[in-house]
């Protein structure tokens, strides 16, 4: 009977081992393993860049968000490139521990504020209401019948990284003719790289004033030791501040060389303390008859679309602008009304931008851009800047 009772109590023992491990199993198998070694972080946070990093916050404030990523974890389940309430993420031990991993440059996670525990409502800028009365000789016109048919966009990747620099938003409109550099408006990236597809270094010595005309200079001077460790250097030249709704609009002659872009644009993102909106004009070397527009709204683009110009636009200087306003995007050649995006292909942009021109050459992106082959210095120019309210 004692040898009864005894086989009885040991097979229970063994039928609850066997559950307790199973169950162990299937718990370690529904989340993955948490980082380790982890780096405190504070909190509003953000990262952006390639590689693989652990981090551990004590609070995830009002959200978090990624996007570009191939990981992001906390605290071993996933919620890569979403948005999320920081308050829907519990805990584990008081805090949270944070994996992200990005094979490009332009990945990006933030814990966003404020770090009260409310959600951000997100807000319309307030558009910018003084006006500047001095207009160049030719601009953007009136005009809202377009004469020139897109094609199919063509999806692609755009500019990454730029250094945090203290911004303020500006209420009104300026016109730079681009006869100095004017330090107060303007500053030329200088001493850093955006990563890949972008293979040059920005030098502030590339960027030169001349007869009215501001020049950028792409060449292999001094590289890769002097341009940020890649093969080749070249311009990039932005405003100090941020502008709202209204029309931007330069006037610049693109540089004619397969592999290379140049560009006007507006741009803000984790430098700024903001997502990452951009409004794009961009020349393709390869084609100098065509350009190529694209926005961005909070990380998400592919709305490119080609613009047949009907012109050379490496053969002489034309003015390129856009009326950015809360529902809609015009963009404009010469004064005439070539595309419009209404948030049909996705949100528009909503946020306080710079107004931002620069000139570079593409590595891994041939089917893009096509490739580049250096056969000397070559630039692209630029006559003036303008923002009108």
């Amino acid at each position: 009977m004692n040898i009864s009772k005894t086989r009885r109590f040991l097979l229970a023992i063994t039928v609850l081992v066997v559950i307790l491990v199973t169950s162990v199993g299937i718990i370690s198998a529904s989340a993955a393993p948490i980082c380790t070694p982890a780096t405190a972080i504070s909190v509003p946070f953000a990262k952006d860049g390639a590689g693989d990093f652990c981090y551990q916050a004590t609070s995830l404030c009002s959200y978090i968000n990624s996007w570009n990523l191939t990981t992001l974890e906390v605290n071993g389940t996933s919620y890569l490139n979403v948005w999320v309430s920081g308050s829907a993420i519990a805990p584990v031990n008081g805090v949270y521990t944070i994996h992200y991993v990005s094979s490009v440059a332009w990945g990006h996670f933030e814990i966003g504020a404020p770090c009260s525990g409310s959600t951000p409502v997100p807000t319309t800028p307030v558009g910018p209401t003084a006006t500047f009365t001095r207009t160049p000789t030719q601009g953007i016109g009136p005009s809202l019948t377009p004469t020139r048919t897109p094609t199919q966009p063509v999806i692609t990747p755009t500019r990454t990284n730029t250094p945090v620099i203290p911004t303020a938003t500006l209420t009104g409109g300026f016109l730079d003719n681009l006869d100095s550099y004017n330090t107060g408006m303007f500053t030329k990236a200088d001493g850093w790289t955006n990563g890949n597809p972008f293979n040059v270094g920005w030098r502030a010595d590339h960027i030169s004033f001349s007869g009215g005309t501001m020049t950028l200079t792409l060449n292999n001077t001094s590289c890769p030791s002097g341009c940020s460790n890649t093969p080749y250097a070249s311009g990039e030249y932005r405003t100090n501040n941020l502008y709202g709704y209204g029309v931007y609009e330069g006037r610049f002659k693109a540089a004619k060389a397969s592999g290379t872009v140049s560009s006007l644009f507006t741009y803000t993102g984790p430098s700024d303390n903001q997502p990452w909106d951009e409004i794009d004009f961009e020349v393709l070397g390869k084609n100098t008859t065509q350009m190529q527009l694209n926005y961005f709204t909070n990380g998400t683009g592919g709305h490119e679309t080609i613009i047949n110009l009907g012109f050379d636009s490496s053969a002489g200087f034309h003015t390129y602008g856009f009326e950015y306003r809360p529902t809609f995007i015009k963009w404009f050649v010469d004064g005439v009304l070539v595309h419009t995006e209404t948030g049909s292909r996705g949100p528009l942009p909503s946020h306080n931008m710079k107004l931002m021109v620069n000139f570079w050459p593409g590595i891994g992106v041939d089917g893009w851009l096509g490739p580049f082959t250096y056969t000397g210095p070559i630039s692209a120019q630029y006559d003036y800047l303008k923002y009108t309210p």
